[in-house]
């Protein structure tokens, strides 16, 4: 007599054991339709720019159509929900701005719909760029040293401009309060560009935020840039030093972006994502096209990028529970 439980159990031994070829074909065929890109900003903004021509990059390595799908909105979480939620095969993937996986764990907590770290695996970092301090034309000082002497003998008549509470500019102004003693005022807006234009008017004295905003407005002499917040000088202000030269090791604040895959997804997939996306970043058009922003080129392994996140993570949320910031 046949014994039907055992007839099931070959059954599913049989399907399993038939599936393991099949998965492991898939991740070896892949890509093998259009992978989709979740960018979780609205189009035109540098997140989003960036993006667009990683993903024209992509295209053109992988032989498959790279789509971007912009999810803005709810400071990254709506982006950040959907890519958590998609199917672990590689063909829907996410790029996030370092505000959104690195900030926003120290802002929101729990409120958070996911976890920067268990619900995503890197891929890399595809482009970064240092913030630069700059100051109005109006205030006497020509150095960080000099910014932090006027600001203590000047007792209430130094405030900072950001685009808000919790972004880069803000952390990255704290942050330096915290390094030197300084004390200024906090005066957020909606956005950079006011912020650049009451700096032009003296009307605020001093501010963060990246090249893309700043350097045009010193390159036509209506503010001056006196830092980088970076461990080097920036290419696009070779003259200018950075904060960490000035006498102040250690100080760093970058806006970044990278390529992250759903938790799950087969390994051998991430590792074939992490090889194109450092062929991009290493090659010179793509070098060349982030020029024009001032920024760098990422790369790096999948494990360098998860010590790097953690590191950020970690970093800002002491300045944020420090400084007692609230998301806006």
């Amino acid at each position: 007599m046949n014994n039907p439980i055992r007839a099931i159990a070959l059954g599913a031994s049989f399907f399993c054991a038939s599936a393991v070829p099949f998965q492991l074909n898939a991740q070896t065929n892949y890509p093998a339709k259009p992978i989709r890109i979740i960018v979780g900003q609205n189009p035109g903004t540098g997140t989003d720019a960036s993006a667009r021509s990683f993903a024209q990059r992509l295209t053109a390595l992988l032989g498959q159509p790279v789509i971007i799908d912009n999810k803005g909105g709810a400071h990254g979480f709506i982006g950040g929900t959907a890519a958590k939620d998609a199917e672990k095969d590689g063909y829907t993937l996410m790029i996030a701005a370092g505000g959104t996986m690195a900030v926003n764990p120290g802002l929101y907590g729990k409120k958070m719909p996911f976890d920067p770290v268990k619900d995503f695996e890197p891929v890399g970092i595809i482009e970064q760029g240092p913030v630069y301090l700059a100051v109005s034309n109006n205030l006497p000082v020509k150095n960080v040293k000099d910014l932090v002497a006027y600001a203590g003998a000047n007792p209430g008549k130094v405030n900072y401009g950001t685009g808000g509470n919790g972004t880069t500019s803000h952390l990255a102004m704290e942050l330096l309060k915290r390094s030197t003693g300084m004390q200024a005022a906090h005066i957020p807006y909606r956005g950079s560009n006011q912020v650049v234009q009451d700096l032009i008017g003296g009307q605020i004295q001093t501010a963060f935020d990246a090249a893309i905003v700043l350097i045009p407005q010193a390159k036509a002499g209506k503010i001056r840039i006196i830092g980088v917040a970076s461990g080097k000088r920036s290419a696009a202000l070779p003259d200018v030093p950075s904060v960490q030269e000035q006498g102040f090791p250690g100080f760093e604040a970058k806006t970044w972006s990278a390529l992250y895959a759903p938790a799950g997804t087969p390994a051998p997939i991430v590792q074939k994502l992490n090889e194109a996306l450092n062929k991009i970043v290493r090659s010179d058009d793509f070098r060349e096209y982030l020029k024009a922003s001032a920024s760098e080129a990422g790369g790096g392994t999948s494990e360098d990028h998860k010590k790097f996140l953690a590191t950020e993570i970690a970093k800002w949320a002491t300045v944020i529970k420090e400084a007692n910031i609230q998301p806006d």
